[in-house]
């Protein structure tokens, strides 16, 4: 008797499977074909770490809360005049904690949407932004408050992918 009900369970813990599969074949595919289609990017999103280095006031609070020592920064003049000469981020380092952008005083700092950085070489991830002050692709992202999709509005020299212009 125990093994007809051994093969009676087989067969019903088999013919659930199948429902369940056969469920699932008729479900739409939720696959995005990325190179064409992306999806869009949550408000929150922590991408590529940006320094707008022409604001930053060289403070050093974002050097010192950062957990991998991945930021250097040098400043230049005393008081209100202090400005930064030297800003790099090792992005090697950088673990995308965004601490630095919380402790930031002038919102010099902030994380980007870019997501699709390459680098062809590990000197090209140690950037100045005091060399190198435009922001990765994606730029600066508004509050939504803030936001305007007027093209007029936008500053002189910007294009639409948040590089300046050449």
């Amino acid at each position: 008797m125990a093994i007809i009900n051994d093969i009676l369970q087989g067969f019903l813990t088999t013919v659930k499977g199948m429902i369940v599969t056969g469920k699932e074949c008729f479900v739409p595919a939720v696959t995005v074909q990325y190179p064409t289609e992306k999806r869009p990017i949550p408000e929150r999103f922590r991408g590529m770490l940006v320094n707008d280095a022409s604001i930053c006031i060289a403070c050093d609070k974002c050097v010192r809360i950062c957990p991998v020592n991945c930021l250097y920064c040098e400043g230049e003049g005393k008081g209100k005049a202090r400005r930064a000469s030297v800003f790099t981020i090792d992005y090697v380092k950088c673990c995308w904690c965004a601490l630095c952008v919380e402790v930031c005083p002038v919102d010099s700092l902030y994380m980007s949407h870019d997501y699709e950085t390459v680098f062809t070489d590990r000197s090209q991830m140690i950037r100045d932004f005091c060399q190198d002050p435009i922001p990765p692709i994606g730029g600066r992202q508004k509050p939504a408050e803030e936001s305007s999709d007027n093209p007029a509005e936008k500053k002189e020299g910007e294009s639409n992918s948040g590089r300046a212009a050449a």
